[in-house]
Parts: C-alpha cells; structure tokens; sequence
C-alpha cells in the first residue's frame, strides 16, 4: 500500500489529524473522486476509518499502531535515500482547516 505516492501523501496528512476528503483534495490537488478511491483501497486494508459528520466524510489512521508503522516505514524509506534526494520530504503535508464545525479529535468507534 505504500508503493504509491498519493497514498503515502494521504496517510500522512491523515497521521496528523482526522480530515474530510474535501480537504485532502484540496491539500493533495486531486480531485475528491481520485482521494476517494484511495481512501477505498485504505480502508480495505484497514488502514483508515471514516466518520460521516453531515455531508462530509472525515478520515483518521485506523488506531494508533498504524501512525508508529506508517512513520518507521518513512524513517527507513529516508534513511535509504541518498542524501541529495531527500525523499518523503516532497511526501510531507499539512491538512488545512477543516470545514463545517466539526471536532478535528480522533473519533470513537462505535
């Protein structure tokens, strides 16, 4: 799951809070439905969980084990990389502020 770069770009905007796919659209410059069928292959693999808050779908990481994976798989895919590649730093994204007013905490599994 990690050979493709949107997904390693959505799992770590998703490692640093819980996102609606509008946002990872935005922040990622795809469109919802090219997130979308990621974000589909993810919870597949129960990678991700999603929350529906009114309109909008907010995705997180499954629980906390896969924040630890997804950053030791970075940490190694960088300590591989030559120095003047510097690869994952071109990977790293920052979600916006979400819309509506819903939390941006971790949801409760119901």
């Amino acid at each position: 799951m990690l050979g493709d770069p949107t997904r390693v770009r959505i799992l770590d905007a998703l490692a640093h809070a819980e996102v609606p796919v509008c946002d990872l659209a935005e922040v990622l410059d795809l469109t919802q439905s090219a997130v979308s069928h990621q974000l589909r292959l993810l919870r597949g693999m129960r990678l991700v969980r999603a929350r529906r808050d009114g309109q909008h779908i907010y995705y997180t990481l499954d629980d906390q084990h896969i924040v630890k994976l997804f950053e030791q798989g970075l940490e190694h895919v960088q300590e591989r990389a030559p120095l003047s590649g510097h690869v994952g730093a071109d990977l790293r994204v920052r979600p916006g502020p979400t819309h509506g007013s819903a939390p941006t905490g971790r949801a409760r599994r119901a």
